[in-house]
């Protein structure tokens, strides 16, 4: 899914909504204001409790829009269980948009976190990168390795090692492969 999340239209449309409830009761007090500047002036307006929930509904309405979208991102190839060669290309889903400033990048655990290539992201947020688990020979042969894709601002080295999941927006969940 790219874009805008199903909330923030929601939203975009509410807000629609109340601008225009509040241009034309703008329009209608302007067109009487004459007749009652005088109780204007001696009394301050009342508003109905309708009408200071529809300015801050619309209020925060606004301020949702302004806040940003959380990221999201899952593996969808290999699957939990699976079983992988040494160099296999993971692929996944995610709400990214390429050439933004948020990288994908999948890391793999044996007795630490190594990072892969970066993710290549297509326009639909679809995106994969290759993969390497133990080496062409024997090395890594029926270890079960951990998955995990994060969604993050920085750039790694490949195979950089971290004792935890480094820095991140998000994360998918973490799937459990065995190499064949």
């Amino acid at each position: 899914m790219t874009g805008m999340g199903v909330v923030q239209q929601i939203l975009i449309s509410i807000v629609a909504g109340l601008i225009v409830v509040l241009i034309v009761e703008i329009i209608i007090e302007i067109k009487i204001i004459n007749k009652i500047i005088n109780e204007i002036i001696n009394k301050p307006p009342k508003y109905s409790k309708l009408k200071i929930f529809l300015i801050l509904l619309a209020l925060l309405a606004f301020i949702a829009l302004l806040l940003p979208e959380n990221s999201q991102i899952q593996i969808t190839d290999p699957e939990e269980g699976d079983y992988v060669s040494w160099r296999y290309t993971v692929k996944g889903t995610s709400n990214i948009e390429p050439n933004c400033d948020l990288n994908i990048y999948v890391f793999i655990f044996a007795d630490k976190w190594y990072a892969q290539p970066k993710a290549i992201i297509s326009s639909n947020g679809d995106w994969e990168t290759r993969c390497k688990f133990g080496n062409r020979e024997y090395v890594g042969l029926n270890y079960t390795y951990d998955i995990c894709a994060i969604v993050t601002s920085k750039d790694f080295k490949l195979e950089e090692q971290f004792k935890e999941l480094p820095d991140y927006k998000n994360t998918s969940s973490i799937i459990k492969v065995t190499r064949k």
